[in-house]
């Protein structure tokens, strides 16, 4: 009897977010969630420098996107929509966060163009794959938390609950994450910052 094999090719962004729109499909949202929310967190750090002004934009974009999925059209690339929402909606919450250390006008007028947003998605996916190798590099516990909160979208106490530790470790351990992947990125970082 002979197999027959199947080849699986990867299916884009814009064919997920399709099958999000039309057959109101979540899986395919969680896939969308989890193929970018890594790429546009640290694309977000370049604007907010705070780690959870960030995940909260980046949070708000998608969570956009699930509720609006009938109304929202993607005339362009999946990607760039996703970065120049992310983008707009950082400015938005730092224009609100009157403690931040940037000043809204200053910020506004070197926003990038459309142009130069296609020039940083390009920079940003050569980042993430630096990124995902750095994160390779994590103890293995510390590496499968980050990964739960990152890439699934766990809560703290999810994470606490199913590995069965305190929340208080998995605060830690996404502390020590995010400290060795910031000094690790500390020059992009501070290139983002100019």
């Amino acid at each position: 009897r002979n197999a027959i094999i199947l080849k699986t090719k990867e299916i884009t962004d814009e064919e997920l977010y399709g099958r999000v729109q039309k057959k109101d499909c979540y899986q395919s949202f969680k896939r969308l969630f989890e193929k970018n929310y890594n790429r546009v967190f640290f694309y977000a750090k370049k604007y907010t420098d705070v780690a959870e002004i960030s995940e909260e934009a980046v949070s708000e974009v998608f969570l956009k996107l699930w509720k609006r999925r009938k109304l929202i059209r993607v005339t362009s690339s999946f990607q760039s929509y996703l970065f120049t929402s992310v983008r707009n909606k950082c400015l938005d919450i730092l224009r609100k966060e009157a403690k931040s250390k940037f000043e809204s006008d200053s910020l506004l007028e070197s926003t990038p163009s459309t142009h130069s947003v296609t020039m940083e998605i390009v920079e940003s996916n050569e980042l993430q794959q630096r990124i995902e190798k750095a994160i390779e590099k994590l103890p293995k516990d510390r590496r499968k938390i980050f990964l739960m909160s990152r890439n699934k979208g766990l809560k703290y106490q999810e994470i606490a609950n199913i590995l069965g530790i305190s929340i208080k470790t998995v605060e830690t351990q996404m502390g020590r994450s995010l400290r060795y992947l910031r000094e690790k990125f500390s020059k992009e970082l501070e290139e983002f910052r100019a």
